[in-house]
């Protein structure tokens, strides 16, 4: 009987042959960019970073690019340096439980391939900030908080006392090196 494996254990084996590349991992309409790579992938297109949970106690970072949009997407990556494994999603494999997935195009950028290790410590610091308990967080971003917010019933004392604590948050993160 052949082990069946899980799509983290997939995208590991995958990118283990592809250790300088980004790789990107069909996953229905949409390439997935894990770890690393898409912390760097986010750099470069401006992509917003989500945290993706593969089990009930465990998240990756990962963004996503759609499959229509790929071509452009991974015309940037490579234009700035970096080499991009495209991994497309085959048939579904009833003995290993999910679909089978291959090489399906390797992207070489035009004028040598980019050095990924200076990102390494700048994505280290990332994850340490990201999977921190809520209560020791630097970061803060308004926009999350104004989300949070019920509008309709906030008086005016409430949002100047609010808008005082996030100045004070703001300045904080500012003195301790942030950005």
């Amino acid at each position: 009987m052949v082990k069946k494996i899980t799509l983290k254990e997939q995208y590991e084996d995958i990118k283990k042959e592809h250790k300088n590349s980004l790789v990107l991992f069909q996953v229905g309409k949409f390439y997935e960019v894990r770890g690393l790579d898409a912390y760097i992938a986010s750099k470069i297109l401006d992509f917003k970073i989500i945290i993706k949970k593969i089990s009930p106690d465990e998240g990756v970072p990962m963004c996503g690019i759609p499959i229509q949009t790929a071509v452009i997407h991974t015309k940037t990556l490579c234009d700035s340096g970096c080499r991009v494994v495209l991994i497309k999603q085959g048939k579904k494999s009833y003995e290993m439980g999910l679909r089978i997935r291959e090489v399906e195009k390797i992207l070489e950028p035009d004028d040598g391939a980019v050095n990924l290790n200076p990102y390494i410590d700048e994505y280290n610091i990332y994850l340490e900030e990201e999977f921190k308990p809520e209560a020791e967080r630097i970061f803060f971003n308004p926009k999350r908080e104004l989300k949070k917010l019920n509008l309709k019933t906030l008086d005016a004392d409430k949002a100047l006392r609010l808008l005082r604590e996030w100045q004070s948050k703001l300045q904080k993160k500012e003195n301790e090196g942030g950005e």
